[in-house]
């Protein structure tokens, strides 16, 4: 069974670079416009001439989900610092259980660079409407 969730994000760019900010997962797009609205004039996000991005995505489900703001989802991530010294990160997707996940791991484990970099492999359960953030962000300068 296939659900769709939305993603925040917050995107700025600075004289260090592009930064992504990822708020949350969400069950539905009113939701994730709610906490847009809610923090647009917190710290950081009123510094900067950012932007905040909600892309939906699809999820698909071994059983039924009556409600999706109860369901977890789990990130599976991958970070690495490189030669010059700046940190790669890499979401590879967003899955309905841990052994998907764990599937999902294994294959991107065979591929070149992460066959290299297996401590880097993360994977995160995220509740759905739980939103990070809310008080703000403090850039480089602070």
């Amino acid at each position: 069974m296939r659900k769709y969730f939305y993603e925040l994000t917050y995107e700025y760019f600075d004289e260090y670079g592009r930064h992504d900010l990822h708020i949350g997962y969400f069950s539905a797009h009113k939701k994730a416009q709610r906490i847009c609205d809610e923090i647009r004039y917190k710290p950081g996000f009123c510094d900067h001439n950012g932007e905040f991005i909600i892309s939906k995505f699809a999820v698909d489900f071994d059983c039924e989900v009556r409600d999706k703001s109860e369901a977890v989802l789990y990130e599976l991530s991958h970070e690495y610092q490189d030669d010059e010294g700046y940190d790669n990160w890499v979401i590879f997707g967003v899955f309905s259980s841990l052994d998907e996940a764990e599937r999902v791991k294994e294959e991107m484990a065979a591929i070149a660079p992460y066959n290299k970099l297996p401590d880097g492999f993360c994977i995160s359960d995220c509740k759905v409407d739980i939103a990070g953030w809310l008080e703000g962000f403090c850039s480089w300068e602070c």
